[in-house]
Parts: C-alpha cells; sequence; structure tokens
C-alpha cells in the first residue's frame, strides 16, 4: 500500500543508518526509507490502539515488536 502524501526529510545517525542497513537484508523491504515508514507507522498504530483498549494485551505487544525483531 502507497500512500500520496507530502514529506519532509529526516537525518538519521550513521551507525543507526548501518544498523537499520543491515535489518534490511534480512526482510523483504526494497529501501531503508520503506523499512523506516513501516516501522513508524507500525509504532503509531501500536499507540492509537493502547489508547483505544488500556487493557491491551501485553503479550500480544511482545510479539508483535518480537515479529519486528526488537525482542
Amino acid at each position: 500500500m502507497t500512500r500520496q502524501t507530502d514529506s519532509v526529510t529526516i537525518r538519521l545517525p550513521t551507525e543507526l543508518r548501518t544498523e537499520l542497513e543491515a535489518r534490511i537484508d534480512e526482510t523483504e523491504f526494497e529501501s531503508l526509507e520503506a523499512y523506516v515508514l513501516f516501522v513508524l507507522r507500525e509504532i503509531v498504530e501500536d499507540d492509537e490502539r493502547a489508547e483505544a483498549s488500556p487493557d491491551a494485551d501485553s503479550a500480544d505487544l511482545e510479539g508483535r515488536l518480537e515479529d519486528l525483531g526488537y525482542l
């Protein structure tokens, strides 16, 4: 799904960029930008779900973070 919107440039520290690019090699993402957009959208959606359901299951959240490679 591609969203047509205005965009801004975000600077990443070289060390973080290197780490993210290494993660991309293990995914189906074609670019650093696509990967970062996906991760940011996931974080925003998770936050919105947590606000909508304060009793959200922490095990579900841990599972999603693990799937994304954060745990």
